[in-house]
């Protein structure tokens, strides 16, 4: 016959029990009165966690128990309770479950983890999660959509309308109640929403990268030139100085004075003297002139010593406009004169676009008075890699604001797009005012957009939603994304009464059709790996009635805890 013994004390003397030969030991183990922090001694080995405990009881086995619990663990104690189970492997897998819904919920913010911000309590918000898993829901959730690329914003009517692309997560979803925050989205003035399913087919969208240095710099008018300071520099030495194919280049020796003007973005409005010889009936006559121009490329030489070389500046210049009397052409340049000054001040850039794009957004605005308006141009041209002027590319835009106001003042929002020539690239942009500037007139750069269009956009996995609202023009204080919505899962279902997979997607909330979903889908298993029908009757459904109850029953046990009062075991249902 089986010695079975067990010491519920330690130092006490060792109870004898009976236990039948032929018996199930876990059936055996399921009748008797223990506590979950048992050890198991087996013919001298004690039983692990991951050991089987569906064998026979020999006749000759010597079994001990140590039924000594450490304190009464709910979670492996309610888990014993339940009688369905296999005790130890379920035990462990219980006891995964349940810490990950007692556990202390992470509260901090969401853009300090890494993780979704669905996972938080309180730091709910749609962020961009780049290089991460993408949000895998299952049930049905309050989620907190992922950004999947930058916001995108444009006047229309004097109105600002953000459009932002936000991603629920892989699988098919029932989406209800969309709201910001706590308020129903519906309820906000100018604002609209579409679910993309997998696979559906979208139209249009526009991804922009907004200029990283734009941010409400105000462009002076041609009154304001005396307001700037210009930087201005005068070669000691010359070498050379020539008028050639309507450009003029000047090389002079390397000196601090002219460091400023190596490092500008080209090309930049300059303005420069020099000394010219001009022929004249009778002779020639030797002057300074001033001549405005672009400055469009410079360099670094040297006189080719090994030892101590001499270094050249070389200037390139374009688009020159001197004196109306002079023909630059027909004379000498000489060597005796060259001043060098900056004629940018009134100009704002050129910002440089972050991202290759086909199209430009320019968003600006115009605070005018009473029977005022701004006047301005825009100046694009494509650059290389080294952010140089691609020739052939530069292109002046004019623009115009109004205001229909007699009397009373406004301020005035606008977007324009453009589609440089140059086609798909990176793009310099400069503003310039036309016209003076005054307090009852007044323009500004908001925010420069480089944007791409993409038509017919399908992604085959994953729930899109693209929400566009109408924002406060001047809001008081800035705030965080949080549109939020109800989802879902659509997952496959299993027919018990002809014990064949559906494997129609439709919304399901049960334990069993998200793991068959899982295995045949997600896992791409087939149906003859896994004993469907006896999952879904038995074990599945138990899971999923054990973990029900456990959320259900944990609040009541925490105001017990609170109260002072003991939890017993022995009150817990069985399953």
């Amino acid at each position: 016959m089986p010695i079975v013994e067990i010491q519920r004390v330690p130092g006490m003397p060792k109870r004898r029990v009976i236990a039948p030969a032929g018996m199930t030991f876990s059936k055996w183990l399921d009748v008797q009165n223990l506590h979950a922090d048992v050890r198991i001694n087996i013919n001298g080995r004690e039983l692990q966690d991951d050991d089987d405990i569906s064998f026979e009881i020999g006749e000759f086995d010597r079994i001990v128990i140590f039924d000594q619990p450490k304190g009464g663990n709910f979670i492996k104690g309610s888990a014993l309770l339940l009688g369905m189970f296999t005790y130890k492997s379920d035990i462990k897998f219980i006891g995964k479950i349940m810490s990950k819904l007692v556990a202390t919920p992470n509260a901090t913010r969401g853009g300090d983890s890494k993780s979704s911000p669905n996972n938080s309590v309180k730091g709910q918000s749609n962020i961009a999660r780049n290089g991460e898993a993408r949000p895998d829901n299952y049930g049905l959730v309050r989620a907190f959509p992922d950004l999947i690329q930058e916001s995108l914003f444009e006047y229309t009517g004097n109105l600002k309308y953000v459009t932002e692309y936000m991603n629920f997560g892989l699988g098919k979803y029932d989406i209800s109640s969309v709201r910001y925050s706590e308020s129903n989205l519906g309820s906000m003035a100018g604002a609209s929403y579409h679910v993309s399913q997998p696979g559906e087919v979208i139209p249009l969208i526009n991804e922009g990268y907004q200029f990283d240095d734009v941010d409400g710099q105000e462009v002076p008018g041609r009154n304001e030139s005396d307001a700037f300071p210009i930087e201005t520099a005068t070669a000691d030495t010359v070498v050379s100085a020539q008028y050639a194919g309507g450009k003029i280049a000047v090389k002079i020796v390397k000196q601090d004075e002219f460091d400023y003007f190596m490092g500008l973005t080209l090309p930049h409005p300059v303005t420069f003297t020099i000394n010219i010889t001009t022929p004249v009936p009778g002779g020639t006559t030797t002057q300074d002139i001033l001549v405005s121009a672009n400055l469009t490329s410079v360099s670094t030489t040297d006189d080719g010593s090994i030892i101590n070389p001499v270094i050249y500046y070389n200037f390139t210049f374009s688009n020159l406009v001197g004196p109306a009397n002079i023909d630059i052409a027909a004379s000498t340049i000489n060597t005796t004169k060259f001043i060098l000054n900056d004629n940018g001040a009134l100009i704002i850039g050129p910002f440089i676009s972050p991202v290759e794009s086909t199209y430009l957004w320019i968003h600006t605005q115009s605070p005018l008075g009473p029977e005022n308006q701004t006047n301005w141009q825009v100046i694009i041209w494509k650059v290389d890699n080294d952010n140089i002027q691609i020739p052939g590319t530069q292109q002046t835009f004019t623009y115009k604001q109004t205001t229909p106001y007699d009397s009373s003042s406004d301020i005035f929002y606008r977007t324009d797009k453009i589609t440089p020539v140059g086609g798909f690239g990176r793009y310099a942009v400069s503003l310039q005012r036309t016209d003076n500037s005054s307090d009852n007139s007044k323009l500004k750069v908001e925010a420069i957009h480089a944007v791409n269009q993409r038509v017919n956009v399908s992604y085959p996995d994953d729930t899109l939603v693209t929400v566009t609202v109408r924002q406060t023009l001047e809001a008081t204080s800035s705030r965080e994304r949080k549109y939020n919505a109800l989802i879902g899962r659509h997952v496959i279902s299993y027919n018990m009464t002809t014990q064949t997979v559906d494997y129609t997607l439709r919304y399901s909330r049960k334990f069993a059709d998200i793991a068959l979903y899982n295995w045949l889908i997600r896992g791409k298993q087939p149906e003859d790996t896994i004993d469907i029908y006896g999952c879904t009757r038995y074990r599945l459904k138990l899971m999923l009635s054990t973990l029900v109850w456990a959320i259900s029953i944990t609040p009541l046990m925490m105001r017990m805890c609170l109260s002072g009062l003991a939890w017993k075991p022995s009150v817990m249902p069985r399953a």
